[in-house]
């Protein structure tokens, strides 16, 4: 080993001056200047390769085997060479130094590395701690060696000499050795220099150093050494860090730094006694050396881990550099990082043992509560946490559930939501069995169905729509799952609705506890972290599963709740788990179930609609054989077809396509469920129900068609089915595709038609009419010979007038085509059609001529049948050949319309009334094309129900059934549309019997025909427009469903304008009674017509107040040419339809702009208030509706701005909008200038001005005004005060009013809860809105006087304030006579009931004073716009008076003695402490001891006690008035008099004095002699 001194003198360590070695060791290792030349030190590849011999060398004297004498022999080395350690040491610090420099070149980190292997090895050395050979700055730039890992793409250097050897190169010059001392304490204290960074500016016009794969190899080769080096170290015995706190906490971060270095895949292995030979793997080094730091050798077990767990929480979190985020997925390499962490944190947790448990509890606390607030960030930390909760034992797994549950209920949103991850991912994991050591309250804690209730359902109405979207996402997730657990988990949760199941005993211990505060894991959390016990704001916890009865219908119903929410991602998520809950049931699923599916179907959101279309088409796979889910399926996804958003419309196309169009196939191939489904389907659209259903059907073909999607494989395939069960649906099919492929074989449609007319097989109607339509499709492919022989049938089928109106149509249809496809000239066509429509007309002539002209015609005999098949050939000839139509034919027709006609009564043997039809199939006006209008007398016919089957009992005298009247007048409507002159002629006679007719199918195809017309005669239809709209409250709701789409599309084309009283027909649809109707005008108002005029409800708000409240006699508003009759029918004045108006104003101002709602308060106060304090509205009884409705839509929540809701940056921050928020935050900022100088200049004054003017004419009205000017200071208190500074007299009233209203206003609610609570014939009477009957003692006056309503006075009564006019007596004072009156009958027990005034009965005993009067408001007085009033604390609580000695001074604000200086409203302060004004006249009850409150201190007032014996009552009589107070002002020249006076007033001071007396102050008054009833 002596070759050791003979690489020390290459190195040149004995050639290193001693000043130079003194230096380095004084400036304790932080900087140093180049040795001198004299060394001869300068770093290259040969001085390396000394520095690695040298290393090589030292670590034999360390070996384990021979470590004693190694240590002995290598001092006695450095003895008898004259070598000092010191030297070595420097010289080591020197190469770490310059390799760490920022423009080092390779060779100088080779050189770094290779030295910080040495001091390594020098540390190893038996008997290198005696010689002080550790040191703590100099060990830690060594283990910032191991930092420098040379990264793939980092380190982007430029050679100066392409990567040679630097020769003589030094580093930066040191300070002054006079600076040595400052400069070693900033340098300690900055993090850059203990990294062995110069961050020299003159460093920076170096050129980078790109490191070749070469150099980068041989690096990372040398750092592994390093780090296997500190390892031996490590290892050894005779060295250890336990004193060495600092030097521990840095190589415990340096090398958990180095685990998130190196990728690797590999296994590794948290062991301590591994060979070093066998590892490479930086991560697996690093995770050795901190497993050595931790096992007690290097410091106390349980500090190292919290420390240790403090540095691998950031690798257990996934986060990047300095706890970065990763912006969008999280990068692969952060996912290996953490699993290899979570790894280590379970082995120091098995290792550790109960010492470590509590640290590494601490450490899965901080996983939950820092977790970063993104998706996938939950999801994986959570699967990781719960790895980590497996080396937990039982008792301690079941303590941080119970933290957990609390954690989950924390108020911040991110923790609830993480506690839903961390709900979903411990759903899977097996059950722990409950051991004797588990705490009884914790056995709930471990069973799933706790997470699933508590945990995941609970959160399912959490406050914040984020975490019930997330919980409704994870109860999807849990219904859906595959995992055996779970399954089980929801068998016994369906299980438990019908009986409980057996398990494990619960407790019923409440789940409450301490704070959930964070253990501090190293760090103390930042200031306010903490997490509060109590729920979530406003959660609703739901009880389910085992032991609650009625489980799954309370889910369903939550579910249900949820699909109403108003957040668009929250009902997607309700939609995803009530699916998958309706999936799993083992129950099929009622009507009801599915139909809560389909209504969302019709969602205002895209995303929302989708989801729908596709949970209702996994229902019906799940359950294909329900008829109602088969029904509801169609009438949800079938619509779909047409919806205005494309993605929404192709993913029913997708769905028709996967469902039905796919699974069409050869009748013999056609065995399996899905192609009976399909037919199922199929027939459901072909039967009586599927008429709208067909003509999406029809748009789906034909968008089919253009992908080239209807092959003739599908014809082929629909053919083989024409003569199977599946007929009519069959032939429906071809009639919709034959459209598209005129080309298809028509040999087997015309072996059909053959068959049909030699009666061979059943063919029912529609299936003739599908013959028919796909005959007139394939027309241009029949031979010609072949088409004559099928245009003779068909002329022959409708001269014998033998069919249905619905089958005449296509006969007409088809014959038509088939003329135009039997010649190629058009001429040549139309003469034909003309010759057999001439033939067709002259018969229908001829027919109804007869019966017109018949004088003797008897109608017992008539044909209705046929004279509504010849009026509607008419009707269908007349638009193909209007030339053909003559002027005697028209007037047959008129003939018809006139209710005239003298015919005997006809006998009632027909059907079905078409007004007992169904009105609604379930398809909503979003569904329905608006271009086309349902016409009666058509639409039940095609549906099998015929108009003509009108019960002719509804018949009076020689009149026309209704079915042949209404059959001619839709006639003559297609007549108008051919000829104008007859148009012109009949439309006043068509909008007559609009508003006379009494049958429906009458009035809706007059509707229709009129609508109709209006494309074309704009100018004959125009002043009929008034009654078309009438239709809106017609008595059918079909009519008014009927008229609401047609005027709709009108708008919407621009045939028709907003004039007149148009736009408040439309609005008062909105309080339809019937369900549909009221829907679809909401649909119609919002998504079709406000579109187009944005500003429409703002310019018509404040005409529609004065509209539904039919006042005319403003100048300006309301004044509309309408009929009486119109009047009466759409007015909604009265305090009967008070809510029906203000539900459409509400509706009005849910869909204005903020800018709108803004201008409205401005426009309200100035047009409506401003006109009742200007005397242009009198104040009487028909005004007053327009005033209450006004203040409360004023005081209404729908008003307020949106952009200045305290939610609504909440809101953005919870969708996780932070561009919203802000947005949101400066808007709010703005506006809130705006509006507040808007209410103070322009609006406070009108209202202060009302106030007065109601307070002068005592108008009950100004309990309305109240109200609003109560939340007008709520929101502008400040302001206000401001504005009124100069009037303090008028500040002072403002607030004693206030005052006064609120007090009423508790009392009001606590006298409403105390009858609701006690269940007495009186709250009884109170709840069902009856007068309350007047009890005895009540205050109430006489018995049989009426009680008085607030703001009623009483006879000859002042007030003394301004708010007097709500009410002359107060509650409070009227309860203190109550209980004086029967305190005195309960003493002298002489007097009897009907002695007393108002008094009770004699009692045997002493009673309690009995409740405060009822007061009873007018139903008017609440706002319905606002919500209903919470209960209030009450002024004063039960109890006797206070004494005088602590009652405070209490007097009229307004009264003129003094001023208040600072006004503050609605201020926080207690008001039990005030007395009630009492007026000096009337003296109070004095409270004997027993009756006082234990609650007061009494001994002050043993002056004052009075006995039973001598209770003094003073009391005046209810009905008493009293004069005015007069106050006492006196000048100086009577001085003299007043003190003559004195003595004589002694006696009324000392009963002023007493507690019984008078507490007035400024004034004496002589009290009036008490009168007593």
């Amino acid at each position: 080993m002596s070759n050791f001194s003979d690489v020390c003198v290459k190195l040149g360590i004995a050639a290193l001056e001693k000043d130079w070695v003194d230096q380095v060791w004084d400036c304790d290792f932080t900087i140093c200047d180049p040795p001198t030349d004299e060394a001869g030190i300068s770093i290259d590849r040969r001085y390396n390769e000394s520095l690695l011999r040298a290393g090589q060398l030292l670590a034999r004297y360390s070996n384990e085997d021979n470590a004693e004498q190694g240590g002995q022999d290598f001092w006695s080395l450095l003895s008898d060479h004259d070598l000092s350690y010191r030297n070595i040491i420097a010289l080591a610090f020197y190469c770490i130094y310059t390799g760490q420099q920022r423009v080092a070149s390779v060779v100088e980190k080779e050189a770094a590395c290779l030295a910080t292997s040495l001091y390594f090895n020098l540390l190893q050395v038996p008997g290198s701690g005696a010689y002080g050979t550790f040191h703590a700055v100099l060990f830690e730039k060594a283990v910032n060696v191991l930092k420098h890992w040379p990264q793939t793409g980092g380190n982007k250097r430029k050679h100066k000499n392409d990567g040679a050897e630097v020769q003589g190169k030094k580093p930066p010059k040191a300070p002054r050795r006079g600076g040595q001392s400052q400069g070693r304490e900033d340098d300690m204290e900055q993090e850059g220099d203990r990294d062995g960074e110069n961050e020299d500016e003159d460093d920076s016009d170096d050129e980078e150093v790109v490191l070749s794969a070469q150099e980068m190899g041989r690096i990372k080769q040398l750092l592994i050494g390093c780090l296997k080096d500190l390892i031996r170290l490590l290892r050894c015995g005779h060295f250890s860090l336990k004193e060495r706190q600092e030097s521990t906490q840095h190589a415990l971060e340096t090398l958990v730094s180095l685990t998130r270095v190196e990728l690797t895949s590999e296994d590794l292995s948290y062991s301590t006694d591994l060979s070093l030979g066998h590892v490479s793997s930086l991560t697996q080094l690093a995770y050795m050396a901190l497993s050595i730091l931790s096992t007690g050798a290097h410091g106390e077990v349980v500090a190292m881990v919290t420390s240790l767990f403090r540095l691998l929480l950031p690798n257990v979190l996934m986060m990047g550099e300095g706890g970065s985020v990763a912006p969008n997925a999280i990068p692969q390499a952060l996912q290996v990082i953490s699993s290899q962490a979570v790894g280590y944190a379970c082995h120091l947790a098995q290792q550790g043992g109960e010492a470590v448990m509590p640290v590494y509890r601490i450490l899965l606390q901080h996983s939950c509560w820092r977790v970063p607030d993104k998706a996938e960030y939950r999801t994986r930390v959570s699967q990781s946490v719960v790895k980590m909760l497996q080396v937990l034992p039982t008792p301690a797994y079941a303590s941080f559930l119970e933290w957990l549950y609390r954690f989950s209920r924390s108020a911040k949103n991110g923790h609830r939501t993480f506690g839903l991850d961390m709900a979903l991912a411990l759903l899977p994991e097996p059950e722990r069995e409950i051991e004797d050591n588990v705490q009884d309250d914790h056995f709930i804690y471990l069973t799933r169905m706790f997470l699933l209730e508590k945990m995941i359902i609970a959160r399912c109405s959490d406050v914040a729509p984020n975490v019930r979207g997330r919980a409704l996402s994870c109860l999807s997730q849990c219904i859906s799952s595959e995992n055996p657990n779970i399954v089980l988990l929801f068998q016994e949760f369906f299980a438990s609705s019908l009986a409980k199941t057996p398990g494990v005993q619960r407790s019923n211990t409440p789940l409450t506890g301490g704070s959930t505060a964070l253990t501090p894991l190293g760090l103390t959390p930042s200031p306010g972290a903490k997490t509060p016990l109590g729920e979530s704001p406003a959660p609703r916890d739901v009880s389910f599963g085992v032991g609650a009865a009625g489980g799954t219908q309370n889910l369903f119903a939550m579910l249900g709740d949820r699909l109403n929410d108003d957040k668009v991602g929250v009902r997607k998520a309700a939609l995803q788990a009530f699916e998958s809950l309706v999936s799993i049931s083992p129950t099929p699923p009622s009507v009801k179930e599915v139909e809560i599916i389909y209504q969302r179907c019709m969602d205002v959101s895209l995303s929302v609609r989708k989801q729908a279309l596709q949970s209702l088409t996994t229902v019906l796979h799940k359950n294909p054989a329900l008829p109602h889910v088969h029904k509801l399926w169609l009438e949800g996804v079938v619509p779909a077809v047409m919806d205005r958003e494309t993605t929404c419309s192709e993913k029913s196309l997708e769905l028709l396509e996967d469902t039905i169009l796919e699974q069409i196939d050869d009748v013999g191939k056609s065995q399996n469920e899905d192609c009976d489904l399909a037919w199922n389907l199929l027939k459901v659209i072909a039967g009586i129900e599927g008429q709208e259903l067909r003509r999406y059907l029809g748009k789906a073909c034909n968008i089919w068609s253009r992908q080239g999607k209807l092959t003739a494989r599908l014809l082929k395939a629909l053919s083989t089915h024409v003569s199977s069960d599946h007929t009519e649906a069959a032939w429906m099919m071809l009639a919709l595709v034959a459209k598209y492929c005129p080309k298809m074989d028509y040999s087997m449609v015309l072996d059909n038609w053959q068959g049909y007319r030699d009666g061979r097989g059943v063919f029912s109607k529609d299936t003739v009419s599908s013959i028919l339509q796909v005959m007139g499709s394939i027309a241009g492919n029949i031979p010609k010979h072949r088409i004559n022989e099928i245009m003779a049938d068909l002329k022959k089928l409708l001269r014998g007038y033998a069919c249905d109106p619905g089958m005449i149509k296509d006969l007409v249809l088809t014959l038509e085509k088939l003329t135009k496809g039997c010649s190629k000239e058009p001429e040549e066509a139309k003469a034909m059609m003309d010759e057999w429509a001439t033939e067709l007309l002259r018969r229908s002539e001829e027919y109804l001529s007869s019966l017109v002209l018949d004088e003797d015609l008897n109608t017992a005999n008539l044909d209705v049948m046929a004279v509504v098949r010849h009026l509607f050939t008419v009707g269908e000839v007349a638009q193909l050949c209007p030339a053909k139509t003559s002027k005697r034919l028209i007037l047959m027709v008129q003939s018809f319309l006139v209710d005239n006609t003298k015919l005997d009564e006809l006998p009632s043997s027909q059907g079905t009334q078409v007004s007992q039809l169904p009105l609604s199939q379930g398809t909503q006006v979003s569904q329905l094309p608006l271009s086309q209008g349902t016409q009666v007398s058509q639409l039940p016919l095609s549906q099998g129900t015929q108009l003509s089957q009108m019960p002719l009992s509804q018949l009076q005298g020689p009149a026309l059934p209704p079915t042949i009247r209404a059959h001619a007048i839709l006639t003559i409507g297609k007549l108008c549309l051919q000829h104008e002159d007859v148009a012109k002629k009949c439309v006043p006679f068509l909008a007559h019997e609009l508003e006379t007719s009494p049958h429906i199918p009458i009035r809706n195809n007059v509707m229709v025909i009129l609508c109709d017309l209006i494309k074309l005669y704009s100018t004959y239809i125009d002043h009929h427009i008034p009654a078309i709209a009438a239709c809106l409250k017609d008595e059918s709701p079909l009519i008014r469903n009927q008229t609401l789409i047609m005027l709709t599309q009108l708008l919407q084309e621009d045939f028709m304008k907003w004039k007149g009283t148009l736009f408040f027909r439309f609005v008062s649809v909105l309080v339809d009674p019937d369900d549909d109707t009221r829907k679809s005008a909401e649909f119609c108002l919002v998504h079709l017509l406000s579109e187009r005029q944005p500003g429409m409800y703002f310019n018509n708000f404040v005409q529609c107040v004065y509209h539904l409240n039919s006042y005319q006699h403003h100048p300006v508003y309301n004044k509309f040419n309408e009929s009486e009759r119109e009047r009466k029918q759409f007015s909604l004045a009265g305090e009967a339809n008070r809510e029906k108006r203000r539900t459409i104003y509400r509706f009005l101002l849910e869909h204005m702009t903020d800018e709108n709602r803004f201008n409205l308060i401005g426009k309200l106060c100035s047009e409506v208030l401003e006109g009742f304090v200007d005397n242009v509205l009198p104040l009487n009884a028909e005004t007053s509706q327009i005033l209450q409705d006004t203040l409360a839509i004023l005081c209404c929540k729908e008003i307020k701005l949106a952009s200045l809701k305290a939610n609504a940056e909440e809101d953005a921050l919870n969708e996780g909008d932070a561009a919203g928020a802000a947005f949101h935050r400066a808007t709010n900022k703005f506006l809130t200038q705006v509006v507040k100088k808007n209410m103070i200049e322009n609006i406070v004054p009108i209202i202060i001005a009302l106030k007065h003017q109601l307070e002068a004419k005592r108008s009950p009205l100004l309990r309305n005004l109240m109200v609003y000017l109560k939340e007008v200071m709520k929101d502008y208190r400040n302001e206000v005060k401001d504005i009124m500074a100069a009037d303090k007299q008028l500040a002072s009233e403002i607030e004693f009013d206030l005052r006064r209203f609120d007090e009423q206003q508790r009392e009001q609610e606590e006298e409403r809860q105390r009858r609701k609570s006690a269940g007495t014939p009186a709250a009884a009477a109170a709840a069902s809105g009856g007068p309350t009957p007047s009890a005895p003692g009540s205050g109430s006056g006489a018995p049989g006087t009426p009680p008085r309503r607030l703001g009623q006075h009483e006879p000859g009564a002042h007030p003394r304030t301004p708010a007097a006019a709500l009410g002359a007596r107060q509650l409070n004072v009227l309860a203190i006579i109550n209980s004086a009156r029967k305190n005195m009958s309960a003493r002298r027990g002489a007097r009897t009931a009907e002695q007393a005034d108002g008094g009770e009965g004699t009692p045997s005993k002493p009673q309690s004073p009995s409740p405060k009067p009822p007061t009873p408001t007018r139903p008017g007085d609440a706002s319905p716009l606002l919500p209903p009033p919470r209960p209030r604390t009450p002024l004063r609580t039960a109890g006797p008076v206070t004494p005088e000695r602590t009652r405070q001074p209490c007097r009229a604000i307004s009264t003129p003695d003094n001023t208040i200086a600072d006004i503050t409203f609605q201020a926080p302060f207690d008001v039990s402490a005030i007395t009630p004004i009492v007026p000096s006249a009337t003296t109070r009850r004095v409270v004997s001891e027993s009756e006082r409150s234990p609650s007061l201190n009494m001994a002050a007032d043993t002056d004052t006690e009075v006995t039973e014996k001598m209770a003094v009552i003073c009391l005046k009589h209810p009905e008493a008035t009293e004069k005015p107070v007069e106050w006492k002002v006196v000048t100086p020249n009577k001085k003299r008099q007043r003190a003559r006076s004195r003595p004589q007033s002694s006696s009324a001071e000392e009963t002023e004095n007493q507690p019984g007396g008078s507490t007035r102050r400024g004034a004496r008054t002589r009290t009036p002699r008490t009168s007593n009833s």
